[in-house]
């Protein structure tokens, strides 16, 4: 994260049920955002259950916030991640 409150940053999350698809739900960074976005890189999570998902934004605050990922097909399941802002 700069000091201006910019960060961007991609990472692989792993314990995602194979072959699951999902989207990226940033909802919780925007109270520590002016502004977020987020997506799941590759679409789906493939046979070993990993995602490779991109965030970034703008005007943030330092601190720890809850990511959500939300499968897109059966049985529509939403997993929690936490990301981590500091200087």
């Amino acid at each position: 994260m700069n000091l201006d409150g910019s960060f961007a940053t991609s990472g692989t999350v792993t314990g995602v049920p194979p072959f699951g698809s999902g989207i990226v739900s940033i909802a919780s960074l925007l109270s520590a955002c002016s502004s977020a976005t987020g997506f799941v890189v590759n679409g789906s999570a493939g046979a070993v259950g990993r995602l490779v998902v991109s965030v970034n934004g703008t005007g943030c605050l330092p601190g720890t916030y809850p990511v959500l990922f939300e499968e897109t097909s059966t049985p529509f399941q939403t997993l929690t991640g936490f990301l981590t802002l500091h200087f």
